[in-house]
């Protein structure tokens, strides 16, 4: 692999309609503004985007939005695609669950949307971070010339590089609780915005990833910790509402399992006393909560014990 050069040229895929027509010249406008060449490309093969991706100096924004069908740029899409920061997805309508891109923000949360000027202004922003961002290394061109013969360690190597970077994102903080504590979860992220409109900070909708009543084979158990893993790799802030029963459930459990693997090590969060004393349900009654909270760079210095030892057993197959 050799260093990476600084994106010069922006290649769009669009969806095909009329309104990803719109969307592609809106973003050749917007790049042109910026001083950057602009393609646009229909959908192409997995492996012609790879080279763009990382073989090229080229940022790379996909339109996703499923407005009416899923959308044909899905079969465009790898993992070592979705990890590269240069690649930028946009989309009108939420994206699946297990497709979780290195720069997020530019799709909404579910059920929500997003509407054009909303997507550009993050699409500027976004823009200007990968034209500073430190990149990864580049394949070289001769490792595309033949699909066939092409030796495959150096695309294995580019994955794992891009697998152990951690995501391109503003600051996000991850709030871990109980499902039926929802309200103070709620509560808790307004307190945690407070003064800084900002800042993002995720409460997963109790059944986001599973249904509350659902019966969770052992394989699915693992498809749903992989789909949690993808929702805290952007985070830098771990919050944990901790209600006397927030151990008894598996899935808080592996998010602590999770958040350890995240820091690289055993982590113990630290305890934040404010909101034990002064934090509210959302009904304005007062709370028996509290708060730990963990990132992963004070996790690296703490030397502590695993915040992920399972001393909460599980008590229920389905309950979070």
């Amino acid at each position: 692999m050799i260093p990476q050069l600084l994106p010069d040229q922006v290649t769009m895929l669009a969806t095909p309609d009329d309104r990803g027509v719109a969307l592609a010249e809106a973003v050749e406008r917007l790049a042109r503004r910026l001083g950057l060449a602009f393609e646009s490309c229909p959908p192409m093969a997995q492996w012609e985007l790879t080279r763009r991706v990382a073989g090229a100096s080229e940022i790379v924004v996909v339109d996703l939005s499923s407005d009416h069908a899923p959308s044909p740029l899905f079969n465009c899409l790898t993992p070592l695609i979705l990890l590269h920061p240069n690649v930028l997805v946009i989309s009108r309508t939420p994206l699946p669950l297990n497709l979780v891109p290195q720069r997020s923000g530019g799709a909404p949360a579910y059920p929500g949307s997003l509407t054009d000027d909303e997507m550009l202004a993050w699409l500027e922003d976004a823009l200007a971070d990968a034209g500073q961002a430190e990149l990864p290394p580049r394949l070289p061109p001769a490792f595309f010339n033949d699909v066939a013969t092409a030796d495959m360690a150096p695309l294995h190597q580019l994955y794992e590089h891009l697998a152990a970077r951690p995501a391109v994102e503003g600051h996000r903080i991850f709030v871990s609780y109980r499902g039926v504590h929802h309200p103070e979860a709620l509560a808790l992220r307004q307190h945690l915005r407070q003064g800084d409109a900002e800042t993002d900070v995720r409460v997963l909708t109790p059944g986001a990833l599973s249904l509350d009543n659902e019966l969770l084979s052992d394989g699915r158990r693992w498809q749903i910790a992989g789909l949690l893993e993808d929702e805290l790799r952007p985070v830098a802030e771990l919050h944990v509402l901790a209600t006397d029963d927030y151990r008894d459930s598996w899935f808080t459990v592996c998010t602590e399992a999770s958040w350890a693997k995240r820091c690289g090590g055993p982590c113990r969060p630290r305890c934040s006393k404010e909101w034990m004393s002064s934090g509210r349900s959302a009904s304005g009654t007062s709370t028996t909560t509290g708060l730990t909270s963990a990132t992963p760079s004070t996790a690296a210095r703490s030397g502590t014990t695993s915040a992920s030892t399972n001393d909460g057993r599980t008590r229920s197959n389905h309950r979070r």
